[in-house]
């Protein structure tokens, strides 16, 4: 399993463990307004979205979804990864972090350092992200990183047009 050190967290994949974490990220303010409503609503429930969700989509090396721990108290802050969805051309980088540590520059840190680890491992290789129109946080962040606009993008069963960004990876 890939492990991820930077100058403050620590990033490895999610574990079924990690439900309890995910449970209150995912019933989260921030979540439930900018990502949306996963009916998950329980510890087993959170069990079962990291079985079926985000383990078949792992690598083990690139793509997945990594908490993001503090090295200081050993706290999961939030979750970063690049996902591959079945719908999509490209693979995407996102991430979600508790509100109470919006601002301290952890999203950005943990992003950019999922970035590196995807642009050293398939280097050429296209990424995406994409958020809401409104999320100007995380509009600010993706260009903070380097994503350029690119359009605007609809996901499939969905029916609010998402702000699409690409990444030069060379």
């Amino acid at each position: 399993m890939s492990v991820i050190q930077t100058e403050r967290l620590t990033l490895r994949l999610i574990t079924l463990s990690d439900a309890p974490f995910l449970l209150r990220l995912l019933n989260s303010p921030g979540w439930l307004q900018y990502i949306g409503d996963r009916d998950v609503k329980t510890v087993a429930d959170a069990r079962a979205y990291i079985a079926e969700r985000m383990l078949p989509v792992a690598d083990g090396e690139v793509l997945g979804n990594f908490c993001c721990i503090r090295q200081k108290t050993g706290e999961v802050l939030g979750t970063c990864g690049i996902y591959q969805r079945a719908t999509l051309e490209h693979p995407d980088l996102g991430y979600a972090f508790l509100s109470e540590f919006w601002g301290h520059g952890f999203a950005r840190e943990a992003a950019q350092a999922i970035l590196a680890n995807y642009c050293a491992k398939r280097p050429g290789q296209p990424i995406t992200a994409f958020t809401t129109v409104d999320n100007t946080r995380s509009i600010n962040l993706l260009e903070k990183i380097g994503f350029r606009r690119n359009g605007f993008f609809l996901l499939d069963g969905d029916d609010e047009e998402l702000v699409l960004f690409t990444y030069n990876t060379n």
